[in-house]
């Protein structure tokens, strides 16, 4: 598959189509959806395959975040701070690229005759609360209601293309992880390990890799900071690698344990543990049935059920966690990870990516889940 495989111009078509009608069918005059730099560009790429590419800074003026405004009778407009790539946005026949995106929003929303009546605002969670009050202060004839299922429930059903460019993303996932899996030797570095996944990845056509987790020794936390040490691998530590990235605007989140030279018979008892509570978290998985997670117990571990969306976004819905009751549809995409927590060797995770089938759940991710 190329590199730069695109989604079609026909899909954002659709997808602004299908927003128009959920926003008339909610009694929207207009919406505006946010995003923001660096895992959160999800609703912006989504209507427009507008991506961001400068980081949050000087949050006043609005670098690193992008919006877009949906009249419902009339042609979008996006809102780029400092530019955008006109050949590869969608759906747009209008932007505004300056320095200040609550100026240029709110000029829009005007230009737009959209400054009284219902609006719906899509991204609520992913900007500032200044941004919020602001825009309610300049247009005070305006109803402001938060509307992020309105596009979430749409990005939570992946469309054929959408699916094909999250298989191959797994994929490249799995490139990664079996280069990082053949680093791990005696003497050889956390950041050893890290280099292998991510240069395999990219040999692979990854467009991007922000996040590479390693943690090792007899007891694991992987949510140390930094994400990655110059901490050398002692012979029977355990080692835990998270790898995440993109490639065509669609993620991959997959982790993979291994052991430093040959796993002791209580090493082999947990690592088995943690392949066989992925299996069985996935094969509770029922398309059209209501899950609901709790804790549970197992061998003397505690048990945390956890899964999370991944599209353009890596953590996004559907969340089948704890307390979340949660029906899944055909076309989902869901990354698997419940964790095991041991007091003996700490906390971790096996994590594969599935798609919800008409008739089950299919495991996207190709590589062994045993690499001891």
């Amino acid at each position: 598959m190329p590199r730069s495989m695109p989604l079609k111009k026909e899909e954002f078509e659709q997808r602004i189509k299908r927003t128009k009608r959920l926003m008339t069918e909610r009694g929207f005059d207009g919406l505006v959806a946010f995003s923001c730099y660096q895992e959160r560009q999800g609703h912006v790429a989504y209507l427009t395959n507008h991506f961001i590419s400068f980081p949050n800074v000087m949050s006043h003026m609005g670098f690193g975040h992008a919006a877009v405004v949906v009249p419902s009778n009339s042609a979008p407009v996006l809102i780029a701070p400092m530019g955008y790539e006109p050949e590869k946005v969608y759906g747009i026949d209008e932007a505004k690229t300056g320095f200040n995106l609550l100026t240029d929003l709110i000029a829009a929303l005007q230009e737009k005759g959209l400054e009284k009546g219902r609006l719906g605002v899509a991204g609520t969670d992913v900007i500032p609360a200044e941004y919020y009050h602001k825009l309610a202060d300049a247009l005070p004839q305006v109803k402001i209601e938060p509307a992020n299922d309105l596009l979430e429930s749409q990005r939570a059903i992946k469309s054929p293309a959408e699916v094909a460019l999250l298989r191959e993303a797994t994929h490249i996932a799995d490139v990664g992880l079996e280069a990082s899996m053949k680093a791990v030797h005696e003497g050889a570095s956390q950041f050893d390990i890290e280099l292998a996944a991510r240069r395999a990845a990219l040999d692979a056509g990854a467009d991007f890799i922000p996040r590479v987790r390693v943690a090792n020794g007899k007891t694991i936390s992987t949510l140390g900071w930094p994400m990655v040490k110059d901490r050398k691998l002692n012979k029977g530590d355990l080692v835990y690698l998270d790898f995440i990235g993109w490639y065509g605007g669609y993620g991959f989140d997959n982790s993979r344990v291994t052991v430093v030279g040959k796993p002791s018979g209580q090493q082999r008892n947990f690592l088995e543990h943690l392949v066989e509570v992925t299996e069985w978290m996935i094969d509770v998985l029922k398309p059209g049935k209501e899950i609901e997670f709790c804790y549970t117990e197992s061998r003397a571990r505690t048990i945390m059920p956890f899964g999370h969306g991944i599209g353009l976004e890596i953590c996004e819905n559907p969340w089948v966690t704890l307390g979340r009751p949660v029906t899944l549809e055909p076309n989902m995409v869901i990354s698997i990870e419940p964790i095991v927590i041991s007091r003996e060797m700490g906390g971790m995770n096996i994590e594969d990516t599935v798609l919800v089938t008409e008739s089950g759940i299919e495991v996207l991710n190709q590589c062994t889940r045993r690499f001891w």
